[in-house]
């Protein structure tokens, strides 16, 4: 082979090599899941499939000791909800349904998910935990960890693998009440 045809094909081995990486990365495929600092990296597995980053932020309310961890943008988001006995710990929380989570034993967590559907239509897809872990840790004023759940649709069969991941989160202590 001469050298121009060769410095050809090796090119072209580079550059679709190099296609074919990214579009793995970026159709969830097997790349890593990262999340930066005050955020949470989320990808889902089922009859969908996705990944978002979001910012994010850790609401503790030491009256009804519940944590919940926000991660949104727009009409995207995530929510992790942790019940502790006292105060936010460090730990594996036990993921259980929204009804049974706060009557479960403590820690025990929760979670939920929505994001925009753009396939056929346009549609806010909704999914709720069904079972799983959240793994927490934590550092003055931070919270870092993952989140391994199945989720189950909110109108429908549909149900999805979801991993997350979140670190140096902030972690903001409110009272009076502390909301609903």
């Amino acid at each position: 082979m001469k050298r121009p045809a060769l410095l050809a094909t090796m090119a072209s081995v580079v550059i679709f090599g190099g296609a074919f990486a990214w579009i793995v990365d970026h159709r969830g495929g097997s790349g890593a899941l990262h999340a930066g600092r005050a955020q949470l990296a989320v990808e889902w597995r089922g009859k969908f499939r996705g990944r978002m980053v979001l910012p994010a932020r850790v609401n503790w309310c030491p009256v009804t000791r519940v944590a919940v961890l926000e991660a949104v943008s727009g009409d995207s988001g995530v929510a992790i909800v942790l019940y502790e006995q006292n105060a936010l710990t460090a730990g594996t929380h036990p993921v259980f349904t929204p009804e049974a989570a706060a009557a479960a034993p403590r820690p025990s967590a929760t979670a939920a998910m929505r994001w925009m559907r753009l396939e056929r239509d346009t549609a806010l897809a909704g999914f709720r935990a069904v079972s799983g872990s959240a793994q927490i840790g934590l550092v003055p004023g931070k919270a870092s960890g993952q989140l391994d759940a199945r989720m189950r649709s909110v109108s429908g069969p549909d149900s999805v693998t979801v991993r997350a991941v979140f670190r140096d989160v902030p972690v903001v202590s409110t009272a009076i009440g502390c909301g609903s």
